[in-house]
């Protein structure tokens, strides 16, 4: 079986067991797993329901979405005893199982994306404020909580943006 990203590996448990549907909440749940995982890559069932309670699902419902899951845990619900009821299933021609243990790809953190360290010696840079002026808006960065209450007096209906990226509707729109 090809090595693919980890993100890859999350994905495929979230699906083999039933667990997207609208896909709505499932970039969150893969996002949560995978920085769970970055971070612990053997964490336990428990760890596993703490790292996803924060996200909502609207369609699927959390048993699926968690089941997946908890198939990377390190006592998932005795793995040895799954791995050899899916072998003596296998001897009976018996199906009894969404999916096989067995059959997952490995979560390998070698094969982790790093943060690239280029973006890192930028960070000191982006400590200065920032002022863009355009034909119908102008942009203010600023970088400390006294240049912000200053600008929202100076400019008290302006909207705060913070990774917002529905406010470039109303551009599009006006």
């Amino acid at each position: 079986m090809p090595v693919l990203h980890n993100r890859s590996t999350i994905i495929e448990r979230i699906a083999k067991a039933h667990g997207s549907q609208c896909g709505f909440c499932t970039p969150g749940f893969v996002m949560s797993m995978y920085t769970l995982l970055r971070n612990n890559s053997q964490p336990t069932e428990e760890d596993i329901e703490d790292a996803c309670e924060s996200n909502l699902c609207r369609c699927t419902g959390y048993r699926p979405i968690l089941d997946g899951f908890k198939s990377f845990s390190k006592n998932y619900c005795c793995k040895k005893e799954l791995l050899e009821a899916e072998t003596q299933a296998q001897e009976n021609d018996l199906d009894c199982k969404l999916y096989k243990l067995s059959d997952l790809m490995d979560y390998d953190p070698s094969q982790d994306i790093i943060f690239p360290p280029e973006l890192l010696l930028l960070k000191d840079k982006s400590t200065t404020s920032l002022e863009i002026h355009g034909k119908n808006i102008t942009w203010f960065r600023p970088c400390s909580l006294d240049e912000l209450l200053s600008l929202k007096r100076d400019y008290p209906k302006a909207k705060l943006v913070i990774g917002n990226t529905e406010i470039g509707w109303y551009c599009v729109i006006c």
